[in-house]
């Protein structure tokens, strides 16, 4: 008895010097003009614990009043995305509703393989700090595209 409520002291003391963090969430946002015919808007949906990503989920919208334009438009973000194709946790899903192409992409960094994700695309590299995507290092490359972070 006397081993059980030791052992229950001590896995409290380890929680609590410890700590269990618990997740946060940060939302970045752009919005800009192409032409006067078209618009694109997108929204980072960030949660992270301390400094770390654990997930990211992205929608953007082009709005063009040209038709021909969004077709074209969605071949080049599908070929920008083929390379990741094959890579488990890294979901997206492109599709045009009347006058909008919609990007929606969703990451679950906490569990994709970070060396495929580099295979993809090398400049992923410059995300990662001691084998985990940087939150600070994501929100400065969101911030230098134009996004405002909240």
């Amino acid at each position: 008895m006397k081993k059980i409520v030791c052992l229950s002291v001590l896995l409290l003391l380890v929680f609590t010097l410890t700590g269990c963090e618990k997740a946060k969430v940060m939302k970045c946002s752009r919005t800009s003009e192409i032409s006067e015919t078209m618009k694109i808007s997108t929204e980072f949906k960030i949660t992270y614990v301390n400094n770390t990503v654990k997930k990211v989920s992205t929608i953007e919208k082009l709005t063009s009043k040209e038709g021909t334009y969004l077709e074209a438009y969605k071949t080049s973000v599908e070929s920008t995305y083929a390379p990741y194709d094959d890579i488990k946790y890294y979901n997206y899903d492109i599709e045009i509703e009347d006058d909008t192409l919609i990007t929606k992409v969703n990451i679950d960094y906490s569990k994709i393989d970070l060396k495929e994700l580099i295979k993809a695309d090398t400049n992923n590299s410059e995300l990662i700090s001691e084998g985990k995507i940087d939150f600070k290092k994501l929100v400065e490359l969101y911030k230098s595209i134009g996004s405002t972070c909240k």
